[in-house]
């Protein structure tokens, strides 16, 4: 069985790939309009705008599948379940010789 951090891992993944999807699809949009915009009658502008659209629809249903794997997660081990502090480092006196 997976513990409890790695488990918070995958499920943030999720959401990883659904930001990736949306700014990718964000920088998609942009390249057909512009596709678009410079000649109407060419179908590539149009091909790339309907990938365009699927890769938003997919980034927000990631999001939307995180947003519920977080809430499950949560209910069934508690809100603070698999996160992890920082691990702070003690601090070294500097200029002092260890011998």
């Amino acid at each position: 069985m997976e513990s409890l951090i790695l488990q918070r891992m995958r499920i943030d993944r999720t959401r990883t790939w659904g930001r990736v999807l949306l700014i990718g699809g964000a920088l998609w949009l942009v390249l057909s309009g512009l596709l678009i915009a410079a000649d109407p009658s060419d179908i590539s502008g149009f091909a790339f705008l309907g990938l365009t659209i699927g890769w938003i629809v997919v980034g927000f249903g990631q999001l939307a599948k995180h947003r519920a794997a977080v809430a499950a997660f949560e209910t069934e081990h508690g809100a603070d379940a698999g996160t992890q502090q920082p691990v702070r480092m003690p601090s070294r006196a500097r200029g002092r010789s260890e011998s």
